[in-house]
Protein backbone atom coordinates (compact mmCIF):
# COMPACT_ATOMS: atom_id res chain seq x y z
CA UNK A 1 0.00 0.00 0.00
CA UNK A 2 0.86 3.49 -0.50
CA UNK A 3 0.20 6.07 2.26
CA UNK A 4 -2.42 3.20 3.08
CA UNK A 5 -4.01 2.75 -0.43
CA UNK A 6 -4.22 -0.36 -1.99
CA UNK A 7 -2.50 -1.10 -5.58
CA UNK A 8 -4.81 -0.26 -8.09
CA UNK A 9 -7.34 -2.58 -9.54
CA UNK A 10 -8.95 0.01 -12.18
CA UNK A 11 -8.34 -1.36 -15.44
CA UNK A 12 -10.12 1.63 -17.67
CA UNK A 13 -7.19 4.24 -17.35
CA UNK A 14 -10.00 6.39 -19.77
CA UNK A 15 -12.79 5.76 -16.51
CA UNK A 16 -9.73 7.24 -14.54
CA UNK A 17 -9.70 10.31 -17.12
CA UNK A 18 -13.36 10.64 -17.13
CA UNK A 19 -13.73 10.67 -13.20
CA UNK A 20 -10.55 13.36 -12.37
CA UNK A 21 -12.84 15.64 -15.42
CA UNK A 22 -16.08 15.26 -13.40
CA UNK A 23 -17.84 18.58 -13.02
CA UNK A 24 -19.07 18.17 -9.96
CA UNK A 25 -16.10 17.10 -7.03
CA UNK A 26 -18.67 17.73 -4.23
CA UNK A 27 -20.07 14.31 -5.85
CA UNK A 28 -17.56 12.22 -5.64
CA UNK A 29 -18.32 10.37 -2.39
CA UNK A 30 -21.95 9.62 -4.16
CA UNK A 31 -22.03 6.38 -6.54
CA UNK A 32 -24.53 7.19 -8.32
CA UNK A 33 -22.70 10.22 -9.53
CA UNK A 34 -19.02 8.26 -10.06
CA UNK A 35 -20.91 5.55 -12.07
CA UNK A 36 -22.86 8.70 -13.95
CA UNK A 37 -19.46 9.99 -14.94
CA UNK A 38 -17.69 6.81 -16.08
CA UNK A 39 -20.79 4.62 -17.71
CA UNK A 40 -21.72 1.41 -16.30
CA UNK A 41 -20.15 -0.15 -13.79
CA UNK A 42 -20.90 -2.00 -10.64
CA UNK A 43 -20.79 -0.49 -7.23
CA UNK A 44 -17.58 -2.01 -6.24
CA UNK A 45 -15.53 -1.21 -9.06
CA UNK A 46 -16.40 2.70 -8.29
CA UNK A 47 -14.37 2.40 -5.24
CA UNK A 48 -11.08 0.58 -7.38
CA UNK A 49 -11.27 3.69 -9.78
CA UNK A 50 -11.63 6.26 -7.16
CA UNK A 51 -8.67 4.32 -4.72
CA UNK A 52 -6.88 4.17 -8.05
CA UNK A 53 -7.05 8.17 -8.28
CA UNK A 54 -5.54 8.01 -4.16
CA UNK A 55 -2.89 5.62 -5.22
CA UNK A 56 -2.19 8.03 -7.80
CA UNK A 57 -2.19 11.04 -5.03
CA UNK A 58 -4.74 12.74 -7.48
CA UNK A 59 -7.36 12.21 -4.78
CA UNK A 60 -7.39 12.53 -1.23
CA UNK A 61 -9.05 9.80 1.39
CA UNK A 62 -12.21 12.49 1.53
CA UNK A 63 -12.68 11.81 -2.25
CA UNK A 64 -11.40 15.85 -2.41
CA UNK A 65 -8.82 16.70 -5.41
CA UNK A 66 -5.51 17.09 -3.86
CA UNK A 67 -3.30 20.01 -5.56
CA UNK A 68 -2.17 17.56 -8.34
CA UNK A 69 -5.47 16.88 -9.20
CA UNK A 70 -6.76 20.21 -9.26
CA UNK A 71 -3.46 20.90 -11.44
CA UNK A 72 -4.25 18.40 -13.22
CA UNK A 73 -8.10 19.28 -14.21
CA UNK A 74 -7.18 22.77 -15.25
CA UNK A 75 -4.80 21.84 -18.02
CA UNK A 76 -6.05 20.88 -21.53
CA UNK A 77 -6.49 17.28 -22.54
CA UNK A 78 -2.88 16.57 -24.43
CA UNK A 79 -1.15 18.05 -21.58
CA UNK A 80 -3.16 16.39 -18.86
CA UNK A 81 -2.31 12.58 -20.53
CA UNK A 82 1.76 13.66 -20.49
CA UNK A 83 1.30 14.79 -17.22
CA UNK A 84 -0.47 11.78 -16.36
CA UNK A 85 2.00 9.30 -17.82
CA UNK A 86 4.38 10.82 -16.14
CA UNK A 87 2.71 10.30 -12.89
CA UNK A 88 1.85 6.75 -13.17
CA UNK A 89 5.70 6.13 -14.42
CA UNK A 90 6.97 7.77 -11.13
CA UNK A 91 5.80 4.11 -9.76
CA UNK A 92 8.51 1.61 -10.33
CA UNK A 93 6.01 -1.22 -11.07
CA UNK A 94 4.61 0.70 -13.57
CA UNK A 95 8.03 2.45 -14.82
CA UNK A 96 9.44 -1.19 -15.30
CA UNK A 97 6.62 -2.81 -16.83
CA UNK A 98 6.54 0.48 -19.04
CA UNK A 99 10.47 -0.56 -20.07
CA UNK A 100 9.74 -4.43 -20.69
CA UNK A 101 6.59 -3.46 -22.97
CA UNK A 102 9.04 -1.15 -24.95
CA UNK A 103 11.68 -3.87 -25.00
CA UNK A 104 9.64 -7.25 -25.88
CA UNK A 105 6.64 -5.06 -27.78
CA UNK A 106 4.65 -7.77 -25.65
CA UNK A 107 3.66 -7.16 -21.83
CA UNK A 108 3.22 -10.58 -20.06
CA UNK A 109 1.46 -11.02 -17.01
CA UNK A 110 3.25 -13.45 -15.33
CA UNK A 111 6.36 -10.69 -15.62
CA UNK A 112 4.16 -7.95 -13.92
CA UNK A 113 3.10 -10.40 -11.34
CA UNK A 114 6.78 -10.72 -10.54
CA UNK A 115 6.90 -6.96 -10.43
CA UNK A 116 3.91 -6.65 -7.64
CA UNK A 117 4.94 -9.50 -5.95
CA UNK A 118 8.21 -7.82 -4.74
CA UNK A 119 6.84 -4.99 -3.50
CA UNK A 120 3.53 -6.44 -2.45
CA UNK A 121 4.24 -9.95 -0.80
CA UNK A 122 1.20 -10.71 0.56
CA UNK A 123 -1.70 -10.45 -2.12
CA UNK A 124 -3.27 -13.92 -3.32
CA UNK A 125 -2.10 -15.22 -6.99
CA UNK A 126 -5.56 -14.04 -7.97
CA UNK A 127 -5.24 -11.24 -6.92
CA UNK A 128 -1.77 -10.56 -8.39
CA UNK A 129 -3.18 -11.55 -11.71
CA UNK A 130 -6.46 -8.49 -11.20
CA UNK A 131 -3.39 -6.00 -10.72
CA UNK A 132 -1.26 -7.61 -13.72
CA UNK A 133 -4.32 -6.87 -15.82
CA UNK A 134 -4.56 -3.17 -14.57
CA UNK A 135 -0.33 -2.58 -15.24
CA UNK A 136 -0.78 -4.12 -18.59
CA UNK A 137 -3.64 -1.90 -19.74
CA UNK A 138 -2.34 1.19 -17.99
CA UNK A 139 0.53 0.75 -19.83
CA UNK A 140 -1.36 0.17 -23.28
CA UNK A 141 -3.18 3.89 -22.43
CA UNK A 142 -0.04 5.31 -22.14
CA UNK A 143 1.79 3.85 -25.35
CA UNK A 144 -1.50 4.19 -27.46
CA UNK A 145 -1.41 8.00 -26.16
CA UNK A 146 2.10 8.81 -26.76
CA UNK A 147 1.58 7.06 -29.95
CA UNK A 148 -1.05 9.96 -30.15
CA UNK A 149 1.48 12.95 -29.60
Amino acid sequence: MVNGIPFPQADDFNKIVSILNASNENLLHENYYVKECIGAIKDRQVSYYLSALMYLEILDKNKKFTDLGKELRGLAQREQNIKLIEIILKDDIFKKAYENRLKDNKLKTENVVLLIKKVYPYYSEAVYKRRAQTVKNWIEWIIEKKEEY
